[in-house]
């Protein structure tokens, strides 16, 4: 049996405007809606770092947020979540609602190295949790020794090590960091054991370098650079593919002989996954254009910093390929964060 509750001989003058008020509400709900996408952000963005206040990452989330406060005329507010080797943040971030009012700027340890260190321990996973928004910068490594290490050249502490088994030792910032993972990538290509003793931070580790306890340290020019240019450290080789700009008489450490070695730092901007694409696409297009400036190159240069622009796209890409890197070398070295 039907029931025809709207003919044109039947219906009601009450039940005609009981619709058509239905239908008219409907509409303005449909256009305020609509209406609120078009007009994100109309509130203040958090960008979750998960590095402690203060830290470089902070000074290089500051530089991109204030440009897209400038551009979409709202707050981004730093908001740092430290501690669990970077997965409280993290965590934090990825079940954030995917609204465009929370993103996420760390390094690649955060997506790639820790994730793969932890196993199935590990909140996060990068592909799954996350969408990428872009590259911000990358933060070159240098080989460096102490001025009394009678090395001057890559080739010659291989073959200090080669000489001298388990007795060339190089310090890092802990397990699983850059300064870590680049000197287990080398000691696999040549051959040599070199011992690793772990510190806390680099504030721990420069003392001990800087004092011959240990032999070597691979870091960042915010790091080692007023030790280098005050001659107690010596730098032997820069860890990028390209020689960088802040020591271009330095050598690489392919132009040295380790065909496609390379270790640098990147950071990057996610959001969560789900966050609409127009969103994230509006944030790209602004701080790529902004990275390309000499004003941001400069900013992030005085940080140590090189400025990177990069798609979404060119960012998923090089996480792919770092994860198969470094997953690769953790799982051959039987790496882990107790």
């Amino acid at each position: 049996m039907t029931m025809n509750w709207m003919t044109s001989s039947q219906s009601s003058p009450l039940l005609r405007k009981v619709l058509l008020a239905a239908l008219a509400a409907t509409s303005v709900f449909c256009a305020g809606t609509s209406s609120a996408q078009q007009a994100w952000p109309n509130r203040a963005v958090r960008v979750i770092i998960p590095f402690p206040p203060g830290a470089g990452a902070e000074n290089a989330a500051r530089l991109v947020s204030n440009h897209w406060s400038k551009v979409f005329g709202q707050g981004f507010v730093i908001e740092a979540k430290p501690g669990g080797n970077t997965m409280i943040g993290a965590e934090a971030a990825a079940k954030a609602a995917p609204d465009g009012y929370t993103l996420f700027l760390c390094a690649a340890s955060t997506m790639v190295v820790t994730p793969a260190l932890l196993g199935p321990r590990s909140p996060i996973n990068a592909q799954r949790d996350f969408v990428p928004v872009g590259l911000v910068s990358r933060l070159p490594f240098f080989v460096v020794v102490p001025s009394s290490v009678p090395v001057n050249s890559i080739q010659e502490l291989v073959a200090l090590a080669r000489t001298k088994p388990g007795a060339v030792t190089y310090a890092s910032n802990g397990n699983g960091t850059a300064g870590h993972l680049g000197w287990e990538i080398l000691k696999r290509q040549i051959g040599a054991e070199i011992t690793h003793i772990p510190y806390k931070g680099y504030a721990q580790a420069l003392p001990d370098l800087l004092g011959g306890r240990v032999t070597t340290m691979m870091a960042d020019l915010v790091v080692v650079g007023p030790t280098i240019k005050d001659g107690r450290l010596r730098a032997l080789a820069a860890t990028s593919l390209e020689r960088s700009k802040f020591l271009p008489s330095l050598p690489t450490m392919v132009e040295q002989g380790f065909p496609g070695y390379e270790v640098t730092v990147w950071f990057g901007v996610f959001a969560p996954a789900g966050t609409p694409q127009d969103i994230v696409t509006k944030l790209n297009a602004e701080m790529r254009k902004y990275l390309a400036t000499p004003e941001a190159r400069e900013g992030y240069e005085k940080l140590g910093h090189e400025a990177a622009p990069s798609t979404p796209e060119d960012l998923r890409a090089l996480m792919a390929s770092d994860g198969e890197k470094y997953g690769k070398l953790i799982r051959e070295a039987n790496l882990k964060i107790e």
